[in-house]
Formats: C-alpha cells, sequence, structure tokens
C-alpha cells in the first residue's frame, strides 16, 4: 500500500519537474550550448566583437549629426560649417527647454546638402569614412586641423506584447534584444519565438522576418542588429489569444478540465486503498 502511494508521488513529482522545464524554456532568452545557459561565448568571441562585424553603412532616410569643431580657429568661421541648434525633441515630439544639434537626412539619392561643401553623396559610407571625407574637405577652409564628429541614427517603431509599445530613437548600434529593452521587454503573453521584424527596403518593398530570441543563434543572425525604420512586432501567446475569445468553447473545456480532474481523484483514491 505504502509502496503505490510513494509510486504515485514520485511520478507527481517527475511530472510537475518537466512541465517547470517546459514553463522556463519558453522564457528564457538565449538558451542553448553556446549561449547565456552553457556560460559560453559564440565561438569563442565576445558580444563585442560580433558587434564589431555589424558595420553600420550610411543608407537613405538615416539621420545624422555632424559636428565641426577647430579648436584655435576662429569661431565664426567654424560656425558656418555647422547646422544652426534647433529645439530639443523628445521622441514623442514634446519640445524640451534647451537646443540641440540639427541633424541631416539622407535623402533617397543617398545625399545630404552640407554648408559651404554643398551636396555630399554619403551613401555606403560608414561613421569613420564620411568623417574623415569631411576632414579632407575642410582642409581647404580652415588652417586649422578640423575635428570632425559624426554619429548615426535611426528611429524603430516596437509593437505587440510588450509594456511600452512604440516609436522610439536609436543609436548607430542596437539589436533586438536592446529594442525590447527600450520597450520595457515583453509582457508574459509575449510569443519569444515568433518575433517578426518588418523591414522597409529603399526601393518600398517590404521584407518580414521571424526571429527566435529563446535562441542563442539569434545573435549569429544578419537580423540580430536592426535598421532604420525597422518595426518590431512581438506576437501573442495563445494564452492571450485565447483570452480575447472568450465563449462556448472556454466553458467546454473548463467542464472537461473539470471531469478530468474528478477522475484523476477517483484513481488516487483507488491506488491508495
Amino acid at each position: 500500500m505504502k509502496f503505490k502511494s510513494g509510486v504515485f508521488s514520485l511520478c507527481l513529482l517527475v511530472i510537475l519537474a518537466i512541465t517547470s522545464c517546459a514553463s522556463v524554456k519558453k522564457v528564457t532568452y538565449l538558451q542553448g550550448p553556446q549561449g547565456a545557459a552553457g556560460g559560453k561565448n559564440l565561438s569563442g568571441r565576445t558580444y563585442h566583437s560580433l558587434a564589431e562585424e555589424r558595420v553600420i553603412r550610411i543608407q537613405a532616410d538615416d539621420v545624422l549629426s555632424i559636428v565641426v569643431n577647430a579648436p584655435n580657429a576662429d569661431p565664426e568661421v567654424v560656425a558656418d560649417f555647422n547646422l544652426p541648434a534647433t529645439p530639443k525633441v523628445t521622441v514623442t515630439g514634446a519640445t524640451n527647454q534647451g537646443e540641440g544639434q540639427a541633424t541631416y537626412r539622407v535623402n533617397k539619392a543617398g545625399h545630404i546638402d552640407f554648408p559651404v561643401l554643398g551636396v555630399i553623396n554619403v551613401e555606403g559610407m560608414t561613421q569613420d569614412e564620411l568623417e574623415y571625407y569631411l576632414k579632407q574637405m575642410l582642409r581647404g577652409y580652415l588652417k586649422e586641423e578640423p575635428v570632425v564628429t559624426v554619429s548615426v541614427g535611426f528611429s524603430i517603431s516596437i509593437l505587440g506584447e510588450v509594456n511600452n509599445p512604440g516609436r522610439y530613437g536609436a543609436g548607430n548600434r542596437l539589436n533586438v534584444l536592446e529594442a525590447l529593452a527600450l520597450a520595457g521587454d515583453m509582457t508574459i503573453y509575449g510569443k519569444r519565438d515568433d518575433v517578426q521584424i518588418v523591414h522597409t527596403a529603399p526601393d518600398g518593398t517590404m521584407n518580414v522576418v521571424t526571429v527566435d530570441v529563446t535562441k542563442a543563434d539569434l545573435m549569429k543572425s544578419p537580423y540580430f542588429y536592426l535598421q532604420q525604420g525597422d518595426m518590431l512586432i512581438v506576437n501573442p501567446n495563445r494564452a492571450k489569444a485565447a483570452s480575447t475569445n472568450v465563449g462556448s468553447m472556454d466553458s467546454f473545456w473548463l467542464s472537461a478540465v473539470s471531469v478530468i480532474a474528478s477522475v484523476l481523484s477517483m484513481v488516487v483514491v483507488v491506488l491508495v486503498k
């Protein structure tokens, strides 16, 4: 009698352990032998080396911040090569106190209109390449060695099962996980193996890819880093979908579960006896 009771208890513990592991696997990020769970780097490389492999090249619709300085030059001369400052604007469009650096938006042809220098084709350049190019051009106008600082920014939209959906401004390197962090991470209803990235190419073509943030291989994916104007959509899991469709089927399943529970209770009583 005690043997049967012990076997039943053991089976119950095994079932609970299995279901517990299954639930954890559904919500843990970057699983796999080379992910965070294994405590190893991807193919022996660090996160930073992977980031360096993803070279950001300027493309249409990118927003550039370009600041020209020359420490010992006439400030009025240097000012001719900088856009006038503008009121700071937040992501939501609200204006803050103070002024911010005006920015250049790369047009569809890949050009920007730079003060004094005129129209410049910047498409395909990296941040460092553009800085070097502008320095070479400015040496013909400034007696002092110019210092050029270029930053490439863009905006993305994050929708679906995240805590703070919306449109966000980003720096020149932003990956899927960082984007989710901006939006306050996924809700418990987010489907972590079905995160969609919608990218609109310069020619207007829309491409949709699906990534699984529970897999360590995500960091090797060409879609790990987002691009200008990308839309990140976190789809709802079955629990959320079911909660929006309350009806007769829900009553049916609740009744079915109740019957099964009653039957299992009877079986337990029989085994104990």
